[in-house]
């Protein structure tokens, strides 16, 4: 065998075992941790949409919210009744993003304000921090839907209740907040239901 055959094949043993020293210990220790209901819809989500080769604004909506979700500590769960509202929408990650922008209460720390102020304060931080980047979510999330169809006004005519969001949208990017997107929404109910059953490639403008 050549001298460089055989470094080349004691190379590829050597990375072979690097690979395994740094995969093992990740992969013993997933294996002990039950990913969260919600995660775990996302994912599966994810997974519909490469299938079903979607792509697109609901793939990028997707990648933001898991990439958004993966930050919360352990110690932060979802409600039963609303990972259970995520788990069975037609998309996962658009009834998540509907219950940080609309609701309070979607998430809770295990721990106690009154035994744990220190750990509860970190996980009511995030949490926060999560439900105020919700507004950017969404901006985004509309942006994208908007830029895919063929006419600037496409997504208004198909759902009126948006008209308002975007009549104001020069001002929202000025200064984006929950808030104020929030008091653009004539029927958050409304527009996240029709935006459950947006079918991009069928609207016709």
């Amino acid at each position: 065998m050549p001298n460089s055959q055989k470094e080349s094949t004691l190379l590829a043993l050597v990375m072979h075992k690097i690979l395994l020293i740094l995969l093992v210990p990740l992969i013993t220790s997933n294996a002990f941790s039950k990913p969260k209901r919600f995660m775990f819809c996302l994912g599966q989500e994810e997974a519909r949409i490469h299938k079903n080769k979607i792509g697109g604004f609901a793939y990028k909506l997707n990648q933001e919210m898991i990439g958004a979700l993966v930050q919360l500590r352990e110690s932060v769960q979802m409600k039963k009744t609303y990972a259970e509202q995520v788990c069975s929408a037609n998309y996962s990650s658009i009834k998540l993003l509907e219950l940080l922008m609309t609701k309070d209460d979607v998430f809770y720390s295990k721990y106690s304000e009154a035994r744990s102020p220190k750990k509860f304060a970190i996980d009511q931080s995030n949490l926060d921090e999560l439900k105020h980047e919700s507004a950017t979510l969404f901006i985004r999330f509309i942006s994208q839907i908007q830029a895919s169809l063929p006419k600037a006004n496409c997504l208004q005519n198909k759902i009126p209740a948006l008209r308002p969001f975007f009549e104001q949208m020069q001002f929202i990017l000025q200064e984006v907040g929950l808030d104020r997107v929030m008091k653009t929404l004539d029927s958050p109910e409304e527009i996240f239901k029709k935006l459950q059953k947006l079918n991009v490639q069928k609207v016709k403008c």
